[in-house]
Order: structure tokens, then C-alpha cells, then sequence
């Protein structure tokens, strides 16, 4: 009997840095087993994901281009999204570098790059937000574009849709300032949803 149990602990310490072995090997490779499982598993889910929202660059660098989500998403949920033709009663009128002002209320923008593009159109509708507070009278508080846009609404000086079709191209213009790689077509575009709010 101590012959046995001396042989099958010899066995046991030639087996035991073997199983050793496979226990780490089975640590490793556990949690790529699991994200590949869950994978296979969710993929109808995955597909749905917008891919489009994604962009990469030529370094491999993926972005989310939530610009493009953003003016998308204002586009068709606030707007009648007119290009180039501003409403008979726009609050912009924001002509593009280059081009030809029709009339007098119309100004030809002095930007350089998208950025001042934006900073430009920021401006602008800041100063007629806070020109239509003082036509109607109103206290202004903070001179924050959603500040007005919020005290304007408050007093019924503008109606919900327009209060919300402004902090749309408010949060543009945020989201913009922050893309290295914002297109003129995108600021154009943003200049438009602006010109076609009546204020």
C-alpha cells in the first residue's frame, strides 16, 4: 500500500505543474473567449449601430462626428430646412465670404476659416437676441445666447419652436467650435437653419 501511495504521488508531481500550466493558460485566455462569445452573441445588435456617425482618419484615428449628428438631427426635427433661401422674416441673413449682399439688411461674412465662421454667426445672433430683449423690454440677465433664448421664451416673446430651433444652432455652434476638420458646407449650412428662424 505505501508502494502505491508513493508511486501515485510521484505521478501527482509530474501532473501538477502540467495542470499549473493549463490553469494559467485558461486565466489568459478566459476574458478574450468571453468578449469573443459576446460578440457572436449580440452581433444583429451591433450591426444596427450607426457606423456612419464614425469617421477615421488616414493615422487610424476613429472620431465621432457628432456635429454632423447634431445638425442632422436639428435639420429634421426643427427646421423646414430651406438651403439659401431665408425666410421673409429671417433673423440672419448672414451672406458667405465672397458673395454678393442683395440689399442692405443682408451682411457678407468677413470669416476667414469655419471657426470665425461660427464665432461670426455666435455674434450675430447674440446681438439680435439681445436687441429683440430690449425691444420688448426685458431684463436681461445674462448675455448668454441660451440665457436670452430662455428669457425670451419666459416672456412669450418668442414662441417654443423658435426657442428651440435657437438653442439647436446654439449647440451647433458649440459642437463646431470644438471640429478641427468643420467644412464650409457645415457652417453654410448652420448660417441657413439661422437665416430661416423668424425672430
Amino acid at each position: 500500500m505505501i508502494l502505491f501511495l508513493s508511486a501515485i504521488l510521484q505521478e501527482t508531481d509530474k501532473i501538477l505543474p502540467k495542470l499549473q500550466q493549463y490553469t494559467k493558460l485558461i486565466e489568459v485566455l478566459i476574458w478574450p473567449i468571453t468578449v469573443i462569445t459576446g460578440l457572436l452573441i449580440f452581433r444583429k445588435q451591433i450591426n444596427k449601430i450607426r457606423v456612419k456617425s464614425f469617421k477615421v482618419d488616414k493615422t487610424g484615428t476613429v472620431e465621432v462626428n457628432l456635429f454632423d449628428k447634431q445638425l442632422e438631427k436639428a435639420e429634421n426635427e426643427n427646421f423646414l430646412y430651406l438651403p439659401g433661401k431665408p425666410s421673409a422674416k429671417s433673423g440672419g441673413n448672414i451672406k458667405p465670404k465672397g458673395s454678393q449682399a442683395k440689399s442692405t439688411h443682408q451682411k457678407r461674412s468677413h470669416a476667414e476659416s469655419t471657426y470665425q465662421g461660427l464665432l461670426e454667426l455666435d455674434s450675430i445672433m447674440n446681438q439680435k437676441l439681445i436687441k429683440l430683449a430690449n425691444e420688448k423690454e426685458i431684463d436681461i440677465i445674462s448675455n448668454t445666447n441660451f440665457a436670452l433664448v430662455s428669457q425670451l421664451s419666459d416672456a412669450n416673446s418668442i414662441d417654443s419652436k423658435t426657442a428651440s430651433q435657437l438653442k439647436s444652432v446654439i449647440e451647433l455652434i458649440r459642437i463646431g467650435s470644438s471640429v478641427p476638420n468643420l467644412t464650409q458646407k457645415q457652417v453654410e449650412k448652420t448660417k441657413d437653419l439661422f437665416n430661416n428662424i423668424r425672430l
